[in-house]
């Protein structure tokens, strides 16, 4: 959309237009900006560039089983401090609602929600990350 057609739309002469009035012009150009700006946020919502649950296996090799459930504990409790951040309701994305004016309305609003589904969607798939899952299961089998 970037590439081709946006260059193509807005570089497209009046003469270009045919019978096109300014104000339709106007409009279709206002219509395929939101477009590509809806396209853009769905494939930024498809991408997951939230990486909390890493793990470098190296760091934990040489180490004895008290120690690595120890540092496995602390991990742990590292990534759920960042997913507790995360979800927390009076950052991010909140104050640019409250801030956006006085009265936001209801597209503001959508907005702010639809950008907290898209954190718990990140969120969620550090759940099912192979890191995560091998720290959670590593430690369940040590409780006693």
């Amino acid at each position: 959309m970037n590439c081709v057609y946006d260059k193509m739309i807005h570089t497209t002469r009046q003469l270009e237009w045919g019978k096109c009035t300014d104000s339709q012009v106007n409009e279709f150009l206002s219509q395929s900006r939101k477009f590509k700006s809806d396209l853009n946020e769905s494939v930024k919502s498809l991408r997951n560039d939230l990486n909390i649950c890493v793990l470098n296996k190296d760091n934990f090799a040489g180490l004895s089983e008290n120690e690595k459930f120890r540092e496995y504990q602390k991990k742990f409790k590292e990534w759920l401090d960042a997913f507790t951040d995360k979800l927390k309701d009076d950052t991010g994305g909140k104050s640019d609602f409250e801030d956006s004016s006085k009265n936001p309305g209801p597209k503001t609003e959508l907005e702010y929600w639809r950008k907290r589904l898209q954190n718990i969607t990140a969120l969620s798939e550090q759940l099912k990350s192979e890191d995560f899952n091998t720290v959670k299961e590593y430690l369940k089998k040590q409780k006693p």
